[in-house]
């Protein structure tokens, strides 16, 4: 795996913060991530986060647009947005049951709601890095958010910037300590396609989800001036 280290390094995070952890305690949830019924909330991308360099939070697409605004103009060259998604959408709230979300239109990125928050979007343009050698980009960490090229290109025409996604499942994974608390935020990717995952205390999981790289890139934003 080729990672560019001063992207890495530079990454802004934004993560969607509209999960409600759906466990009683600890132990229930130890229980659902034993028997394979257990998903990553908003408590568990806060973890990430907190080993990825830090990262803000929106529950909704405005709230994301309001999150950049309030960035310098010209300061971003590397966003990325860690939720959860499929190949039309990414979601920043809901609640799961079984692998299933519940949300509403607010909190959902995809080509309809990028169209009605166009305007929103092309204000705050500026607070991406013009481009030089290395075009900014907005990465989508999140399962099948490249596996669609719908979700990416309409991203990259409205922010006139490169999107990039991952085509397979990035698996997160929940365990405890030998005292009983809780360790979480840590990533794996499956870049092979093999649908089964390391153990949880494998060192192939990473504290830190900036490493993982995606396949799938929409350059369209940068040929098309909306």
């Amino acid at each position: 795996m080729e990672v560019d280290g001063d992207a890495v390094l530079s990454m802004d995070l934004i993560i969607a913060s509209g999960y409600p952890n759906p466990h009683n305690n600890t132990s229930d949830e130890l229980a659902a991530a034993n028997a394979d019924n257990w998903f990553p909330t908003t408590v568990d991308f806060r973890a990430t986060a907190f080993h990825s360099g830090g990262a803000a939070e929106a529950a909704t697409f405005d709230e994301l647009l309001k999150v950049i605004a309030k960035k310098k103009k010209g300061s971003i060259r590397e966003l990325g947005l860690v939720g959860h998604a499929n190949q039309e959408a990414f979601v920043l709230a809901g609640r799961i049951d079984h692998g299933r979300i519940a949300t509403n239109a607010k909190a959902v990125i995809q080509p309809s709601t990028i169209q009605d928050n166009l305007e929103k979007i092309k204000a705050v343009r500026d607070r991406f890095a013009t481009q030089d050698i290395r075009p900014p980009s907005i990465t989508l960490f999140a399962c099948d958010a490249g596996s669609g090229d719908a979700l990416l290109e309409e991203l990259s025409k409205a922010f006139q910037v490169t999107v990039r996604g991952f085509e397979r499942e990035i698996w997160w994974c929940f365990m405890t300590t030998s005292k009983g608390g809780a360790i979480r935020g840590r990533t794996w990717y499956d870049s092979l396609g093999a649908g089964l995952h390391p153990k949880c205390h494998s060192p192939q999981f990473s504290p830190d989800i900036r490493v993982w790289q995606p396949e799938k890139k929409s350059f369209a934003g940068n040929q098309i001036d909306l």
